[in-house]
C-alpha cells in the first residue's frame, strides 16, 4: 500500500501545521512508506507506532546519530528478511 504526501505528526508533542516556525531543537524526520512496511522475517511491519517511540526516545540526539539509530533498528528488525522497498529517510533538527 503506497501512501502518498501523508502528513504525520508525534502526537503529544505539540505540534500543528500551521502553529509555529521551527524552535531549537525541533525534529523533523521525512520517510518514504518503506520504512514503517519493513517487514521482519515474521512478515510483520515495523510499523509507524515504533517509529514514533524511536523518534521520541531519541529526539535529545543529534541528527546524525537519530539516523544512525533509525537506520540499526530498521535493519535488526528486517535481519535476513527479503526487502521489498527502499528504506529513505532523513532527519533534520533546528539548532
Amino acid at each position: 500500500m503506497h501512501r502518498r504526501n501523508r502528513r504525520r505528526y508525534v502526537p503529544g508533542n505539540g505540534v500543528r501545521r500551521g502553529d509555529r516556525g521551527a524552535l531549537p531543537r525541533d525534529v523533523l524526520l521525512a520517510f518514504t512508506d518503506g520504512v514503517p512496511e519493513a517487514h521482519n522475517p515474521e512478515n510483520e511491519e515495523f510499523g509507524e507506532e515504533r517509529l514514533q517511540v524511536l523518534l521520541r526516545q531519541t529526539a535529545h540526539l543529534p541528527a546524525d546519530e537519530i539516523g544512525a539509530r533509525i537506520a540499526a533498528e530498521t535493519n535488526n528488525w528486517i535481519r535476513d528478511a527479503e526487502r521489498y522497498d527502499d528504506l529513505t529517510f532523513i532527519v533534520m533538527k533546528v539548532r
